[in-house]
C-alpha cells in the first residue's frame, strides 16, 4: 500500500475515491483507515474500523486490513490480535507475510514470527 511509503496524503485522496463500502471491497477500505491514521485522523480511521465491522455482518470481512489500521493507529497489541483472527480464519492475505513490505518493521516482534509460523510460510 502507498500509504506506508510515504506519499499519504495522494495516497489518501486516490484510495478515498476507489472506497465503496456497499461493493463489498474491503481492501481500499482498509487503505483509507491507514490513511486517515497517518494523517493523524484517528476518529476518522476508527469509525473506518466500525463501518467494516458493520460489513463484517454481511459479508467476510479479513480482520488482516483492521489490523493494519491500528497497526497505523500504533497499536501493536490490537494489530496483532486481529493478525490473530485472520489467521484462525485462514486468511489468504496471510500468504504474503514473509512478503508483502506493510509489515516490514514488524518482522522484529517475536509476535511476527510466531504468526509466520502459525501460517506456515516460514522461509
Amino acid at each position: 500500500m502507498p500509504v506506508h511509503q510515504g506519499a499519504v496524503s495522494r495516497s489518501h485522496s486516490g484510495i478515498s475515491k476507489g472506497t465503496n463500502y456497499e461493493s463489498g471491497s474491503i481492501v481500499p477500505s482498509g487503505g483509507i483507515g491507514a490513511s486517515y491514521a497517518k494523517l493523524g485522523k484517528r476518529a476518522e480511521a476508527l469509525q473506518t474500523v466500525n463501518s467494516m465491522e458493520e460489513l463484517g455482518n454481511k459479508v467476510y470481512v479479513s480482520p488482516v486490513y483492521v489490523g493494519i489500521i491500528y497497526d497505523s493507529l500504533g497499536e501493536p497489541d490490537t494489530e496483532f490480535q486481529y493478525y490473530a483472527k485472520s489467521c484462525d480464519d485462514r486468511s489468504e492475505y496471510l500468504l504474503w507475510l514473509t512478503l508483502d513490505p506493510i509489515f516490514d518493521h514488524v518482522r522484529g516482534d517475536p509476535r511476527f514470527s510466531d504468526l509466520v509460523k502459525k501460517v506456515g510460510v516460514a522461509k
